[in-house]
């Protein structure tokens, strides 16, 4: 009789286990569903209510996904708190861990806590790999110049170039960024080798070679080298996917540069391309206008 009691309770058990087990399941696919329509409020209360029941790697995943949903609604400080709860789970794999230090890094990249960022950046880089690892890396880079340490930036950004299998957009990115270290420092000349670098390479996105463009632009600029800047600012016209931004910053470096020559019906006719732009901010026409009025009355 005792024993039949016994196994009375146990198959109660694993009835009670099942449906709790069928109940979790549901929330977390209804939680799903509410992320792909956008109802992020309501996912992440279905997350929460499921969380409890769950141990290790599928805890680690739900607690991620929670963090997720608040950094979707740029909620950044409660996303970081939410991400750095994976580490603390019990069973978690160093896989989830490191993306969660990961996604709490570029939580802190949009606050532009860029010390922070770094520091989670580092930490979450031994656990990844592949393409993760080396985006990872070029972000530590990037946090380094936000810093202005321009010279531990320039280290890692070269430790992003020594590693497998780097895409050449990535290689153009990171390319820039060693040219914006070195511009920021003053070192324009160096600076515009690397630039030249990524002018010479194929397969890269119409972003890399505008920057790569309108940055030699501008150390040629600080060099006063102002005929050789409009030569190559001009490129950035003729480039396809330029956005209105781009060129109108393209054209008002053009323009100051016909400043510096004392060519100032140039640079007027350069300001009145920006004033009739659409598409680009009413403070870039604002300034252009400003300065057609300023030059239209020293002629």
């Amino acid at each position: 009789m005792g024993e039949g009691g016994d196994v009375k309770k146990i198959f109660v058990g694993m009835i009670v286990a099942i449906m709790f087990s069928g109940i979790t399941f549901a929330g977390i696919e209804e939680a799903k569903e509410f992320v792909k329509a956008k109802k992020y409020v309501e996912a992440e209360a279905e997350y929460r209510k499921v969380l409890p029941e769950l141990k290790g790697e599928e805890a680690a995943d739900v607690q991620f996904q929670i963090a997720d949903i608040l950094q979707t609604q740029k909620k950044y400080e409660e996303a970081i708190e939410e991400y750095k709860k994976v580490e603390t789970i019990e069973g978690a794999s160093q896989e989830i861990i490191s993306y969660a230090l990961y996604r709490a890094g570029r939580s802190y990249t949009a606050l532009k806590k860029y010390a922070e960022a770094e520091a989670e950046y580092k930490k979450a880089l031994p656990g990844l790999t592949s393409t993760r690892a080396i985006n990872t890396q070029g972000y530590i880079g990037n946090m380094l110049r936000y810093q202005k340490k321009y010279e531990e930036a320039i280290e890692e950004y070269n430790k992003v170039l020594k590693m497998d299998r780097v895409a050449p957009n990535v290689v153009a990115t990171t390319t820039n960024g060693i040219g914006a270290s070195l511009q920021a420092m003053k070192q324009y000349d160096k600076a515009i080798e690397e630039y030249n670098k990524v002018e010479e390479m194929k397969k890269v996105a119409p972003f890399n070679l505008y920057t790569a463009a309108y940055s030699k632009g501008t150390c040629l600029q600080g060099l006063k080298k102002y005929e050789e800047a409009i030569v190559e600012l001009r490129k950035i016209e003729e480039m396809e996917k330029i956005t209105p931004s781009q060129k109108s910053n393209a054209l008002f470096s053009i323009a100051q540069c016909y400043e510096k020559l004392d060519k100032n019906e140039e640079a007027i006719a350069e300001y009145t391309k920006i004033e009739n732009m659409k598409g680009i901010s009413k403070r870039r026409i604002g300034l252009a206008k400003s300065k057609i009025e300023k030059l239209s009355q020293s002629k």
